[in-house]
């Protein structure tokens, strides 16, 4: 295996997961994770020269890292003998840049690749360098009906990254055609910021392969900002959801025959053992009222969850149960009565529960 410049190698999985979805878990300043980062990887894995490999010559995340596992194993078990770059071939010998030189039958050529759109010329895509020179690498200053969508590489990023530009491009393109003021807004961010790449202060190698690459975090970021700026106008009109009355007429009449054949399994007495003994009822409504707004807060603060999307599972969080709790209750032969006096219960509880659990987050 011949290299021709030092590479950072990472195992492919760390206590079973991915080594790449675990980036940013713990948020440090870009200079300490890396100084960090580099440090925890020399512990579990060694320095490349320990493996006859070359040592980078830059800091780690300032050029794509090797997520591979089997290659350093390979090297270690002598399956794999390192060499360093080609100086030049003759026939079927091989002269690398140290002066050495070897026979070999195959030579497989394995650097990578460019980028290359055949169907469009560069001057449409604003080409500068080795890539295109694109706001949030898919908005296009010179022609604002074209986008590019995937040129993004990141560590981490992954197919949510994509979608989320996908999510972007598509808010625009209904904003434009709506002819809101939003629009308006990001297209002018478009033509002042094309030429900055969010590199979120990393001081990425010049090199073609990290022409358009980008910071996980800080990428994701302003892509959300931009959703963001893009849903400040968007009018309730925009989304609509229809109810049909008879449809609903039919659920109601469906749950109401299900809540009636529930209700004939119930008698007197299981109520009031439940008033002799109301912890189970009193634990349930605790955890509620409680507990379930709370964890559903802490989860969109954790995952940063947009701010529409986090109004939505606050206001279900808060909301009283439902006749259909009642009958999974009783197809997974719960206590019944509990589950019924609960949903009574919590029903009027609600009236002041929900809008206090609304308002507290």
């Amino acid at each position: 295996m011949s290299v021709r410049r030092g590479y950072y190698f990472l195992p492919k999985f760390i206590k079973g997961q991915p080594t790449d979805s675990l980036g940013g878990k713990i948020k440090l300043p870009k200079r300490l994770k890396q100084i960090v980062d580099s440090w925890l990887i020399r512990m579990i894995i060694g320095k490349p020269s320990d493996y006859g490999l070359p040592d980078p010559d830059y800091r780690l995340y300032e050029s794509h890292p090797v997520i591979n596992s089997l290659f350093l194993h390979h090297i270690g078990h002598g399956d794999i003998t390192p060499r360093p770059a080609i100086e030049n071939t003759s026939d079927k010998v091989v002269t690398f840049c140290d002066g050495s030189s070897r026979g070999y039958d195959l030579i497989l050529e394995a650097t990578g690749y460019k980028l290359h759109y055949p169907f469009i010329d560069k001057v449409h895509l604003n080409w500068q360098g080795f890539a295109p020179q694109l706001h949030l690498n898919v908005f296009n200053p010179t022609h604002n009906n074209i986008f590019v969508m995937g040129m993004v590489e990141a560590a981490g990023l992954g197919w949510q990254g994509r979608d989320d530009q996908a999510h972007l491009v598509a808010l625009y393109l209904r904003q434009k055609q709506d002819k809101k003021a939003s629009a308006t807004v990001f297209e002018q961010a478009i033509e002042q910021q094309f030429s900055e790449r969010v590199v979120g202060g990393m001081d990425y190698l010049e090199l073609e392969r990290m022409a358009y690459y980008v910071d996980k975090a800080s990428y994701l970021k302003a892509i959300h900002q931009g959703i963001r700026l893009l849903q400040k106008d968007l009018s309730d009109t925009d989304v609509q959801i229809h109810f049909d009355p008879q449809s609903l007429l039919l659920l109601n009449g469906i749950l109401a025959l299900m809540m009636f054949g529930v209700s004939l399994t119930l008698k007197p007495d299981d109520f009031k053992q439940i008033l002799r003994s109301p912890i189970a009822p009193s634990i349930g409504l605790l955890a509620q009222f409680m507990v379930l707004p709370a964890a559903t807060a802490l989860v969109t603060w954790g995952f940063d969850i947009d701010p529409e999307l986090a109004l939505g599972m606050i206001l279900v969080a808060s909301c009283p149960g439902g006749s259909f709790s009642n009958i999974m209750t009783h197809i997974g032969r719960g206590n019944v009565a509990v589950s019924v006096s609960m949903t009574a219960v919590s029903s009027l509880a609600a009236i002041v529960m929900t809008p206090f659990n609304f308002v507290l987050y």
